[in-house]
């Protein structure tokens, strides 16, 4: 039988396990809403003060997002289904947990549609730090640091090449 040790030990090692698998349904839930202009639920990935913000590997912002009406409006203004389809592909996560905080580093690639088929039009890493709130892991701060984009590509209606 299990000493009340081995078993608190256990429960920590079960928990560490959910929370990291809940942070990655944070992630994954990210990916499938931001592709399909979900906004509502993309906005809810984050912390309602939670931040989004994207800039160069030099530093060159490019966006930023402050609060869930802020995200709502930018994925508000971006082309989706059946417009333009985008997959943001998240990979190689490296969580860490402590108590109801956590920061993660990952690689993402966003593949879109150029007209004659998909290009990899940008790629880099995300770091966040994610809060636990009211039992979810939610987005505190997303930096996208774009480590490079495809020269020339800007998004465009279903069929139709870039310029």
């Amino acid at each position: 039988m299990a000493s009340q040790q081995e078993l608190a030990a256990l429960q920590g090692r079960i928990q560490a396990l959910e929370d990291e698998r809940d942070i990655l349904r944070t992630f994954y839930t990210y990916s499938h809403t931001i592709d399909y202009g979900k906004t509502r639920e993309w906005s809810e990935c984050f912390t309602t003060d939670g931040v989004f913000n994207v800039f160069m590997v030099d530093g060159t912002p490019v966006h930023r997002e402050n609060n869930r009406t802020e995200l709502k409006a930018y994925l508000a203004s971006k082309l989706t289904p059946p417009e333009v389809y985008d997959k943001h592909i998240l990979a190689a996560p490296v969580i860490k947990i402590t108590g109801d905080k956590a920061t993660a580093e990952s690689f993402f690639i966003a593949i879109g549609d150029a007209g004659d088929g998909p290009l990899v039009f940008t790629f880099g890493r995300y770091t966040d730090t994610l809060m636990k709130e009211k039992g979810k892991w939610l987005i505190k701060e997303r930096k996208a640091e774009t480590e490079t984009r495809t020269p020339g590509f800007t998004r465009t209606r279903k069929g139709v090449k870039p310029a």
